[in-house]
């Protein structure tokens, strides 16, 4: 029996690929493209701000954003 284990990065990578275009992919797995990484920055999940985030607006923002690049149902 073989197993393989990868990391959370490795991952996500692996469930994006097929949805999410190449530079947003380096973001999850590579150092290489720096203004994407940037883009992400507001998103970080280690948020710089000291007030509590609206997560009703959140919610709202990241599922208009999950529908824009993935479909429905995601094959995990």
């Amino acid at each position: 029996m073989c197993i393989l284990s990868w990391g959370h990065d490795e991952y996500m990578y692996r469930v994006t690929r097929d949805y999410l275009p190449e530079p947003p992919l380096y973001i999850i797995r590579d150092r290489e493209i720096f203004k994407w990484v940037r883009k992400f920055n507001p998103c970080d999940l280690y948020s710089k701000s000291d007030s509590r985030p609206d997560l009703k607006e959140l919610k709202t923002y990241y599922e208009e954003l999950v529908a824009e690049f993935f479909p429905p149902e995601i094959n995990w």
